[in-house]
């Protein structure tokens, strides 16, 4: 519960909010007038309140403008990992009325450089490890470091006053690139939008004003930038890492009695693996896992030694998270991603674009106020209804909970039939033999396409001949795979989403079967 603001703090966040508008510099910057006093983040360089970070926020606001030039309307790209020079980054663009442009930390010069020239950001906000990649990349694009080696770098201050913004800028996500390259996906920043999704994931996952979250996802990512800006809005404290390592994960949970934690699935099985990861997780009242498929079998194995704390979430950066599945749907209706958040409407459609009945596949399209309006440069995904593609197909139960069967582009073709990966990639991974897999589509001969099922082993205790029969019990003749091939690990990007097709164009030479 939110208590009334003094009067005096009440005229200084209606000051913030008429300068810099519906930006996270406003979110934030309410915090600080709330509780200027209380850790708002926890990193690898230690501990900063509200009021300390919207001072060096404003530092690198001034710095901007009179050292770049950056005025609203201009971009200012991020190149951060997890900690305060991020969210400082993020406070100073909203300050100027600068588009935000979060770059994922693992582009490769070859996919950097023509991000960069596509988006033409007037300044990259960088750590100090990326600064030869970026100087590779884009060498006459200007550059400001906010953090080197474990601790944040501080800029010169500046004596520029800085006006009153109008709009807000856009804050620009890049999709994952898993189906071609990254293209940036504008968001401006609505309170509607923000309000229902905020009272849903806070009401829905116990987390209250003033808890301490985790945030691991990076935050060019549309998980953990949600999560993160939802976390500062609501005053709560974020311990934050670079980079993710399941046993310090685990000891932070406890040392700073976290309430809630965002991850991503890969994340919930490395901490799966710890020997000792109940012991650390008794303060926990609510784990959301988000950014790629969630398997039944690890979110069963997860709640079974943490608890039944743990929740599914469903989005991308075009629609926003759109369900979010609770511990008992979870348990009740294993692989279900939940029903909707507050103020979104789901359709599943036909080809032709009719809605189809309960429990009928079809292709998921998503109305809400989260919602994109094009990528950059031109470009929109399929629009029925007022409604908006996902990308993927899917289905809804009598309960009005989401089930995804795959990508439209991931469907199979195979002797006439129509194979979805998913639902054999599910039943794959409920073998105990089996820790990974990953089915995809390739070139046959005979029947157009078939299937292939890439696998990573649990242990040395593989039988093919029994996971052969464990797929005659539970699948269709034309929904078995073909091929299992083993590898030792499924390539994923940063998110955990696997890279589909580098295993669909990879060259077998490992093949069980």
């Amino acid at each position: 519960m939110l208590r009334p603001l003094s009067p005096a703090k009440a005229a200084r966040a209606a000051s913030r909010a008429v300068r810099w508008g519906a930006s996270p510099a406003t979110m934030v910057g309410l915090s600080a007038v709330r509780w200027p006093d209380r850790v708002a983040v926890v990193d690898d360089a230690g501990s900063i309140t509200y009021a300390e970070l919207e001072q060096r926020a404003d530092v690198l606001a001034r710095h901007l403008a009179a050292h770049h030039g950056i005025k609203p309307g201009d971009g200012v790209a991020l190149m951060c990992r997890n900690h305060r020079g991020l969210v400082e980054g993020i406070m100073a663009a909203g300050r100027l009325g600068a588009d935000v442009l979060f770059v994922n930390t693992e582009l490769p010069v070859q996919q950097l450089t023509p991000t960069l020239e596509r988006h033409r950001p007037a300044v990259v906000v960088h750590d100090e490890e990326f600064a030869s990649r970026l100087a590779e990349a884009a060498p006459v694009v200007p550059t400001v470091q906010v953090w080197a080696g474990d601790d944040p770098t501080d800029v010169p201050d500046a004596d520029v006053r800085l006006g009153r913004v109008g709009k807000a800028g856009s804050l620009i996500l890049l999709t994952s690139g898993t189906t071609g390259a990254p293209k940036g996906v504008p968001r401006q920043p609505h309170p509607t939008a923000m309000l229902g999704l905020t009272a849903s994931a806070m009401h829905r996952l116990g987390i209250r004003a003033g808890d301490t979250m985790m945030v691991c996802p990076p935050a060019f990512h549309g998980l953990g930038l949600l999560t993160l800006m939802l976390g500062l809005g609501a005053g709560n404290t974020l311990v934050l890492h670079r980079r993710f390592d399941a046993a310090r994960v685990a000891v932070a949970i406890e040392e700073h009695r976290v309430d809630g934690l965002v991850v991503v699935p890969t994340m919930l099985q490395r901490l799966l693996d710890l020997p000792d990861l109940a012991r650390h997780t008794g303060s926990l009242r609510g784990v959301l896992s988000g950014g790629a498929k969630l398997s039944p079998v690890i979110a069963n194995d997860f709640m079974d030694v943490v608890g039944d704390v743990l929740f599914d979430g469903y989005g991308s950066s075009e629609i926003g998270i759109v369900t979010l599945a609770t511990p008992a749907d979870l348990r009740s209706a294993p692989g279900t991603l939940g029903r909707p958040t507050m103020g979104t409407r789901i359709l599943i459609l036909d080809e032709t674009g009719q809605p189809l009945p309960v429990g009928k596949v079809g292709e998921i399209f998503i109305d809400s106020a989260m919602t994109f309006d094009g990528y950059t440069g031109g470009g929109t995904k399929d629009m029925r209804h007022g409604h908006v593609s996902s990308g993927d197909l899917g289905h809804l139960d009598a309960q009005g909970r989401l089930f995804i069967d795959g990508r439209a582009d991931d469907m199979i073709v195979s002797g006439g039939e129509n194979v979805f990966p998913q639902p054999v990639e599910d039943v794959l991974l409920a073998h105990p033999a089996i820790a990974d897999a990953a089915v995809v589509g390739v070139p046959d001969e005979t029947f157009g396409q078939r299937l292939r099922a890439f696998i990573v082993l649990a242990g040395d205790g593989f039988d093919e001949d029994d996971v052969r029969e464990h797929l005659r019990t539970h699948l269709t003749r034309y929904e078995q795979p073909r091929d299992l091939v083993v590898i030792d690990e499924l390539p994923r990007n940063a998110t955990g989403k696997v890279l589909t097709k580098q295993l669909a164009a990879r060259e077998v030479g490992e093949e069980a079967g």
